[in-house]
């Protein structure tokens, strides 16, 4: 009424117009709970004044809101070219003239103005905030190929914004609201994300879970995520494999678990399906190696790898990054079987090649430089042992934080060093 300058006789007019045509999108009968009919008309009437000095897109853009986490989105997703093109096709004024992102502010704006959605963009990652009540009005209201349309926008725009380095302390809150919108989406759409095929958002959860250091939870998601994929697109599909592959992860990370009979089952089934020589399969070969060491079956593990790593030098070279990821698995089984000279021979080179081709600040970098300290130690050479590991922790710590379980094993394990 405010932002109209109406009076309480003329929207009590427009409401009542407006119940009318809500029959048709909502019968009575749909509203079981009692909760939608007063909510769903007051909607439509603001989202109708917002359509109005937008151009129409008001409808659509409240749509792809009302699939994501009500606890607030970031900002940068209404930046999205997929989201811009949406809009561009959605809009009621039917124009195809392309939307840029300073009209999709403006209707964030407006949408907030109106109080249908709050927009504060300082508050990224959850810049864009909408009540559940409001957002389960604004799907009951549009039609199927509009929610089609809407869920794979959201899915294509949240993996669009997904940085690399999510596990990073100034990046971690944005991580978390990332996973929490794509539980939301997933949740609401139910099975619609995989009718395009394997649904690359919710893989890129689950490794934001594994990144993040958090593995029971990373557990339970690709439970569910298997189970799902068997269900939806077979148990030898590819993604259903690297389901199966990632909750091995997850069971490896979080400590003694089923990880070896999953990964065994993996490799057997990769061969089975792609070959020997396709770099999935050796990605499960490599995997199964790892957690037959963290069992103690070293000399399984040290088999695998010298094979593994002789397959990946000849297929993918030996600067590719699997390449000298086996190899640095491999440094670490010789080490765990006693051979620490080989382990600090591979390690030597590893780190060289690593910090050389993929930079100091890496991920695997700091790893395997981790790794090559503990190497030094167990060979004796305290001292040099020492020297990296404080490097590597203050590293993990800038880039991490405090209080990530990495950055807070290898600062135990500094300071047992150091007490030596």
């Amino acid at each position: 009424m405010t932002n109209q300058q109406d009076t309480c006789q003329a929207y009590f007019h427009r409401y009542t117009t407006g119940q009318a045509r809500l029959d048709d999108l909502l019968p009575a009968i749909a509203d079981t709970d009692g909760y939608g009919r007063t909510v769903t008309i007051t909607l439509l009437l603001a989202v109708d004044a917002v359509d109005a000095v937008s151009g129409g897109l008001a409808r659509p853009a409240i749509t792809l809101a009302a699939l994501l986490d009500p606890a607030g989105h970031p900002d940068e997703f209404w930046a999205t070219a997929v989201v811009a093109g949406n809009l561009t096709t959605h809009r009621a004024t039917g124009t195809d003239t392309p939307v840029d992102t300073g009209q999709i502010r403006q209707v964030l704006l407006l949408l907030d103005r109106y109080s249908i959605l709050t927009y504060s963009a300082t508050a990224s990652p959850r810049a864009v905030t909408i009540h559940a009540v409001t957002a389960r009005a604004a799907r009951e209201t549009a039609t199927r190929d509009q929610l089609i349309s809407a869920a794979h926008t959201a899915a294509a725009a949240l993996l669009t914004i997904w940085p690399d380095n999510d596990h990073n302390t100034t990046l971690a809150a944005l991580g978390e609201s990332l996973r929490t919108n794509t539980t939301t989406l997933d949740s609401i759409t139910q099975d619609l994300l995989w009718t395009t095929g394997a649904p690359a958002l919710l893989y890129r959860a689950g490794i934001s879970l594994l990144s993040a250091g958090l593995p029971t939870a990373a557990v339970a998601y690709w439970h569910a995520l298997t189970h799902k994929a068997r269900r939806i697109l077979g148990s030898d599909h590819h993604f259903t494999l690297t389901a199966w592959a990632n909750l091995a992860t997850s069971y490896w990370q979080a400590g003694p678990g089923d990880a070896v009979t999953i990964e065994e089952r993996i490799a057997a089934e990769r061969e089975r399906l792609l070959g020997p020589e396709h770099p999935d399969t050796l990605t499960a070969w490599a995997n199964l190696a790892a957690s037959y060491r963290q069992a103690g079956r070293t000399g399984d593990a040290v088999t695998i790898l010298e094979r593994v790593t002789a397959d990946s030098e000849r297929l993918l070279g030996p600067e590719h990054q699997f390449t000298l990821t086996v190899w640095g698995n491999l440094a670490t089984s010789y080490r765990q079987a006693g051979r620490t000279g080989d382990a600090v021979t591979i390690l030597e080179r590893v780190t060289a090649d690593s910090e050389r081709l993929l930079g100091p600040e890496h991920q695997f970098t700091l790893t395997v430089w981790g790794n090559l300290a503990t190497s030094y130690r167990q060979a004796g050479r305290t001292g040099d042992a020492v020297t990296i590991l404080e490097r590597v922790t203050a590293e993990r710590e800038r880039l991490l934080g405090p209080e990530h379980p990495d950055t807070l094993a290898l600062a135990a394990r500094l300071r047992q060093w150091r007490s030596l």
